[in-house]
């Protein structure tokens, strides 16, 4: 990484009053519409997409986070949203912040237009949600997509299996090709095939997307398109890291109270060296995992050289934290663990699920060696 210096110092890794302000509201709406019993029910009835919790959000302003104030958003950055999606993660949230909030809304945010424009204000008042076609596995260097294609009379056909965020949004963000040129398309959902995939995480379902000569609007083409999917994919990446941290935070604190509160032999769990030890331990992963999550929002908000860097790395670390800790957590829990009533199967499988959502471990390892011309074999 470029070595800070007096004109370009260390961003901190410290949230302020605002910030721990927002993650209040935030936390507060979380804990009363949806604690994990609500969370397991809206499962129970297949119920992946939570419209009431995600319009509450909405009005509190995290929809409109990234979005500038000019199109009714609140204008904040990369580092508001990590506060945000960090107690998305602890909750396991059923909501499309990911996608709709952070992906498309920061490749739509530096595109320009009266379509795009409308986008951006419906989508900050909460009325509008947008899924990017793109697949789970993509990466900010994947390169541009070549599953759709746009005719000559603006209709886009093709289709795409593995896509995050689909289910119950109102648009969908499609990158297509036009001939030899990419475009950036809005499409309405409606206008769409979606078939569900099994899914581990259920909270987070994916989709099997289809279209067939739908209407769409161009939003950008040309370079413009591949830089705005870029940018968008890139924010997504680093601020997985942030939920990830917070899924793993909540299954450690779940456990410690486990630890605490649950007696065997007339001792509580807690006070087993082994298991004490083991917890003091994931601790201090998280330690780590913390600071690169919270480097990479703040590189990424102040637009720092080193952003894309602090994004695979943040990811290469974090996504194996998390399942680390959930997978260590679920041990510790003993049977209660294993069970449907209890959160640790909602955040062992947010964990796993998101190891491979924007890349893998190993990929982003080896996209680290790429930028630092490091030989791989």
């Amino acid at each position: 990484m470029t070595t800070p210096t007096a004109e370009r110092p260390m961003p901190s890794l410290l949230y302020g009053d605002d910030q721990e302000a927002l993650r209040a509201v935030v936390h507060e709406i979380l804990d009363d519409l949806a604690p994990w019993t609500e969370v397991v029910k809206g499962l129970d009835q297949a119920r992946p997409y939570d419209e009431r919790l995600w319009r509450q959000l909405a009005q509190a302003g995290v929809a409109g986070l990234l979005i500038p104030e000019e199109f009714g958003g609140s204008g904040a950055g990369t580092v508001e949203m990590a506060v945000v999606v960090e107690e998305l993660g602890r909750a396991a949230a059923p909501v499309p912040a990911l996608t709709s909030a952070v992906l498309a809304t920061t490749a739509l945010t530096s595109l320009r237009g009266a379509a795009v424009a409308e986008l951006l204000e419906a989508m900050a008042a909460g009325e509008v949600s947008v899924a990017p076609l793109v697949p789970v596995a993509a990466m900010p260097d994947s390169g541009w997509p070549p599953d759709f294609q746009l005719s000559a009379d603006g209709r886009v056909t093709g289709q795409l299996s593995l896509v995050a965020g689909v289910l119950g949004c109102t648009r969908l963000l499609v990158p297509a090709n036009a001939g030899s040129d990419p475009v950036l398309l809005l499409v309405e959902a409606a206008d769409a095939e979606i078939t569900t995939t099994p899914s581990l995480d259920m909270t987070r379902p994916v989709s099997r997307v289809e279209l067939k000569a739908a209407p769409a609007v161009t939003a950008a083409s040309g370079p413009q398109s591949q830089a705005a999917l870029r940018a968008g994919i890139l924010a997504a990446t680093a601020l997985l890291a942030s939920e990830q941290l917070g899924t793993a935070e909540r299954a450690l604190e779940v456990t410690c109270e486990h630890l605490r509160t649950r007696f065997q032999f007339g001792r509580a769990l807690g006070s087993y060296q082994a298991l004490r030890h083991g917890a003091a331990q994931l601790w201090t992963d998280l330690t780590g995992a913390r600071a690169v999550a919270r480097y990479a929002a703040a590189c990424l908000a102040d637009a720092d050289p080193d952003a894309e860097l602090a994004a695979h790395l943040a990811q290469a670390v974090c996504a194996e934290a998390a399942l680390h800790t959930c997978e260590s957590c679920l041990q510790m829990m003993g049977g209660i663990g294993f069970t449907w009533e209890h959160p640790t199967h909602l955040l062992l499988k947010r964990a796993a699920a998101g190891l491979r959502l924007f890349g893998t471990p190993e990929a982003h390892r080896l996209a680290i060696g790429r930028l630092r011309d490091i030989p791989t074999s």
